[in-house]
């Protein structure tokens, strides 16, 4: 028993220096951004990619390996398997932008960026709030109860006001962010995203409910999974809607851009990746020591 428990304070420990790496690699950028300021250099922007894609790709295979911990059929494998697609989806919408722009190549690759965009706006504007609703299904099936108070409808209200502020600029954040300027294209996005705002909407019910059901569990490992995820899907969507505002009222494209603005796009990005990586990380340390303790009690 003491060498199972010795053993299991040894991964909770590593999991935790993972997570402690991965906000230390992000300071770490910043830092070099700031000390940098001024010059977009291809050191920097291929430091952030590789920082970026390594906390998407971690998130995906944590991600991954968390949905085997569950049984075939069970609510939670199918959850995070939607979860590791998303975070794949992030891997590729990030290599198809900043990759083009390392090597000097950005307005020769827009249907692999629109095609990338399209799977990143299907992950988080459908499959992730259909995981959601799922956990919400399952919180209620082992009787946790919900009420909405007050205090829930801001929330609630900001995070489907951000979905709605992203799909009525698209336009906006298609020429700042994807190099479109054809109007077809424009209006095909426009369209698509506006079938994508119900699931968005839905998005922040559902998204408050598991906030309220995470708080119901103590602040645990899996409160923790659950809070990480919604604050990713926040910070996606809250630099999407800054990066149209500036676009559409403001003037300011992505070519004129100032450099705190790119800095502060970029660290919203990092950031993002890394609660997703996070989260995946508390659920995979969760289901991991559960897994430890059902064996440990078998002796």
């Amino acid at each position: 028993m003491a060498a199972e428990s010795i053993a299991s304070a040894r991964r909770a420990n590593k999991h935790a220096t993972m997570r402690r790496t991965a906000l230390a690699v992000g300071v770490l950028f910043a830092l070099v951004q700031l000390l940098t300021w001024g010059v977009q250099s291809t050191l920097v922007l291929s430091l952030g990619l590789l920082i970026n894609v390594g906390l998407a790709g971690g998130a995906c295979l944590l991600s991954y390996r968390t949905a085997f911990h569950f049984d075939r059929g069970e609510t939670g494998r199918k959850v995070w398997l939607l979860i590791a697609f998303m975070a794949m989806a992030d891997c590729g919408v990030l290599i198809s932008f900043t990759l083009p722009r390392i090597i000097g190549a950005a307005e020769g690759v827009v249907t692999l960026t629109l095609l990338t965009s399209g799977l990143t706006a299907l992950s988080r504007g459908v499959l992730l709030p259909l995981a959601l609703w799922m956990m919400v299904r399952v919180y209620r099936g082992i009787g946790l109860g919900f009420h909405l108070e007050r205090r829930d409808y801001l929330p609630m209200i900001g995070f489907a006001g951000l979905g709605v502020l992203s799909l009525a600029l698209v336009g906006s954040i298609a020429r700042s962010q994807l190099y479109v300027e054809d109007p077809g294209l424009t209006r095909w996005l426009r369209s698509i995203g506006f079938l994508l705002l119900p699931a968005l909407v839905l998005s922040s019910v559902f998204g408050v409910m598991i906030w309220r059901y995470a708080k119901q569990m103590g602040g645990g490992l899996v409160a923790k999974a659950w809070r990480a995820v919604l604050l990713c899907n926040v910070l996606w969507l809250a630099r999407f809607a800054f990066l149209g505002v500036l676009t559409k009222w403001l003037g300011i494209d992505a070519a004129a851009r100032p450099v705190f603005i790119e800095m502060i796009s970029f660290w919203a990005v990092i950031a993002s990746e890394c609660y997703l990586f996070w989260g995946a990380s508390f659920q995979y340390e969760a289901c991991a020591s559960a897994v430890n303790l059902e064996e440990s009690n078998e002796y």
